[in-house]
């Protein structure tokens, strides 16, 4: 554990793991016995050294640029939501939609095929507030087959 209370050199060096993005080359052997080489992107867990210094650096740049976008976001989307929900009609409603979980639907005894192919039943949780004159929670289950991005 690191104790950002004390005095730290730019120049010592740290290291950690970190998931990264990785595109390997593979081969598979045809059905003609002829060898193909093909591109896969892989996610590897590696170790990444550096100092202090360079990982301060290297922090803050992303702070400037992703930290900052992302809380304008949240800002300006606070401010529309909130703008909507206290400026509506009487026949008008905001819903406030989230995706929250998917899970697999199973059997206490099922065939591996079962478990293992595109037989098995999704139920998602999807949160939602429903902004009226009158604030509530609602919950709503739907049996929809298809969960496409």
């Amino acid at each position: 554990m690191f104790d950002l209370s004390t005095e730290v050199d730019n120049s010592d060096p740290i290291s950690w793991d970190e998931w990264t993005t990785a595109t390997e080359k593979r081969k598979q052997e045809r059905s003609d016995g002829e060898m193909r080489e093909f591109k896969v992107k892989v996610i590897k867990k590696v170790e990444v050294s550096t100092t202090f210094g360079e990982l301060f650096d290297s922090f803050e740049n992303d702070m400037r640029g992703k930290g900052c976008r992302h809380l304008y976001t949240i800002q300006h989307q606070y401010k529309v939501l909130r703008s909507m929900s206290c400026g509506l009609n009487a026949n008008e409603i905001v819903l406030h939609i989230d995706f929250a979980e998917n899970y697999n639907c199973k059997l206490s005894s099922e065939v591996q095929s079962y478990h293992f192919g595109a037989s098995q039943n999704q139920v998602t949780i999807h949160n939602l507030v429903a902004s009226l004159h009158i604030h509530g929670d609602l919950l709503i289950f739907n049996s929809v087959r298809q969960h496409e991005a």
